[in-house]
């Protein structure tokens, strides 16, 4: 019996950062990255490993983070794999993250498990106002174009 595809959720700020860094590489292979770019590329992918390692690879190759982003956010991979997150939560779990991108999630229980769920596969964030706002930006910004 298979069970359906489960997110396994986001990497620890911590472990972002040792992917982003590539610490378990030997130095000679570790990308050669300033501390502005990590930072940047952990603030843009948020814990979300294929995000993380597109983004460093974008940051080595334009030599630059604003380029990088704008050039994940643009590629197909990137589109493909919201789609495909998107398809496998439920419709309230899709309507719910679609209002919070829009700001139109106010409507939301806040003790809602559905809101617990997204939270815990990394797509929903709660702030230090306990506003809720979807964790990746640039999944935040696909929905918006969605």
């Amino acid at each position: 019996l298979f069970l359906p595809p489960l997110y396994l959720g986001g990497l620890s700020p911590q472990h972002s950062r040792s992917l982003v860094r590539q610490t378990q590489s030997s130095g000679a292979a570790r990308p050669d990255l300033v501390e502005a770019d990590v930072d940047a590329i952990c603030r843009w992918g948020v814990g979300h490993p294929f995000l993380h390692q597109l983004l460093s690879k974008r940051v080595i190759e334009h030599g630059e983070a604003d380029q990088a982003v704008a050039a994940v956010a643009g590629d197909r991979s990137v589109t493909s794999l919201f789609e495909v997150d998107m398809d496998l939560l439920d419709e309230e779990q899709r309507s719910i993250l679609q209002g919070i991108s829009r700001g139109t999630g106010g409507a939301v229980d806040p003790a809602s498990p559905v809101l617990r769920e997204l939270a815990l596969l990394g797509l929903l964030r709660v702030d230090e106002d306990d506003e809720l706002g979807v964790a990746l930006p640039l999944l935040r910004d696909w929905l918006l174009d969605s």
